[in-house]
C-alpha cells in the first residue's frame, strides 16, 4: 500500500536550502525564499514572475521587509532576480550553478537585475544588529540652495537614477522615463528634498492607511507623488503608531516574550538626524 497521502499537496524542497542556507538567514528571509521555491521548483519551473504584492500577501510581511529579504538573497547569490518591468522574475540558484562565471557589473539602471548567470551560491551568516545608541550618525538632510550653472550634471543624473530605482523597487507602477513631465517633476523633487527624505516619504506612503482607505488609486502613481511638494511633505511625516524606540523594543523582548525576528528595524529621519525605530510585525506569543 502506498505511503502517499493523496489528500495533501506537497512541494519539493531542496535539501541544500535546509542544510546550508536556513541556518544563516532569519525567519523573514526564509519565508521569502520559501515562496520563491514554491512558485518555481514547486511547479517544476526554473523561473517565475512574482509580484511584490504577492510576496506581501503570501508571507504576511511588509513590503520593506520583503525588499530587504530579496536584496539579501540576491547579494548572497541564493536567488537570481531578473528585472522584467512591473513584475520581476526569480529563480533559486541550485548548487550545480556554482560553475557559472561571476556576473559582470551592470549599469545603474540594471543594478536591480543580474542579467546573467551569477557565480556560486556563496552564503555568509546574516549580520546581527548590535545597536550602539550612543553613536547614532547625524545626517544633514537640508538642501542648500544652488545655482543652475553650478549643478554637476553627472551627479544629478546619478541621483535621478537612484531615486527612480528606489521608487520602482517599492511600488507596483514604475516610473516611465519617456514621460518628460514626470522626469521634470522628479528633478524638481530632488532639488527640494534629499534622497533620504524622498525614500522615507515613499515608505510613509506605503505604510499609511490613508491611501489604502481613501486614495488607493493614487498609492502607486509616481506622478501623484513627485508632482506635488505638499504631498511629499505629508508622506514624509506619515509614521506608523507602532514604531518603537530601542528602549521600547528591548522591553517587548525582555518582558513580553517577543524575539528579534518579530520586528522590522527602520531608519527614520528626524530633525536630529537618522534614528532607528522598530516595527512590530506580529501579535504577542500565544495570541
Amino acid at each position: 500500500m502506498s505511503n502517499k497521502n493523496k489528500d495533501y499537496a506537497f512541494t519539493a524542497y531542496p535539501n541544500f536550502i535546509i542544510k546550508e542556507v536556513m541556518p544563516h538567514i532569519d525567519g523573514n528571509t526564509f519565508k521569502v525564499l520559501s515562496l520563491i521555491v514554491r512558485k518555481t521548483l514547486g511547479h517544476h519551473k526554473k523561473y517565475d514572475r512574482i509580484a511584490l504584492s504577492q510576496f506581501e500577501e503570501k508571507t504576511g510581511l511588509s513590503r520593506n521587509t520583503v525588499l530587504k529579504a530579496l536584496k539579501y538573497l540576491s547579494e548572497h547569490q541564493i536567488i537570481e532576480k531578473f528585472d522584467r518591468g512591473r513584475i520581476n522574475q526569480y529563480r533559486v540558484i541550485m548548487p550545480k550553478d556554482s560553475s557559472h562565471k561571476e556576473q559582470k557589473s551592470s549599469s545603474p539602471k540594471d543594478s536591480t537585475s543580474s542579467g546573467s548567470e551569477p557565480s556560486g551560491s556563496i552564503i555568509e551568516p546574516a549580520s546581527v544588529h548590535n545597536l550602539n545608541t550612543s553613536s547614532v550618525q547625524t545626517l544633514n538632510t537640508q538642501k542648500k540652495p544652488i545655482k543652475e550653472n553650478e549643478i554637476n550634471t553627472t551627479t544629478k543624473e546619478g541621483e535621478l537614477e537612484r531615486v527612480i530605482n528606489t521608487w520602482n523597487a517599492k511600488f507596483d507602477i514604475s516610473v516611465n522615463r519617456n514621460d518628460k513631465d514626470l522626469m521634470e517633476c522628479i528633478l524638481s523633487a530632488i532639488n527640494e528634498f534629499s534622497e533620504e527624505q524622498l525614500s522615507q516619504a515613499m515608505d510613509g506612503r506605503l505604510e499609511s492607511s490613508y491611501y489604502r482607505k481613501h486614495k488607493p488609486e493614487l498609492l502607486h502613481q509616481p506622478k501623484a507623488f513627485f508632482k506635488f511638494t505638499d504631498t511629499i511633505k505629508n508622506d514624509l511625516h506619515r509614521q506608523s503608531n507602532q514604531l518603537l524606540t530601542h528602549k521600547e523594543y528591548a522591553s517587548m523582548i525582555t518582558e513580553k516574550g517577543y524575539s528579534g525576528d518579530d520586528f522590522e528595524m527602520i531608519d527614520v529621519i528626524t530633525d536630529k538626524g537618522t534614528e532607528k525605530r522598530w516595527k512590530l510585525m506580529k501579535q504577542a506569543p500565544g495570541v
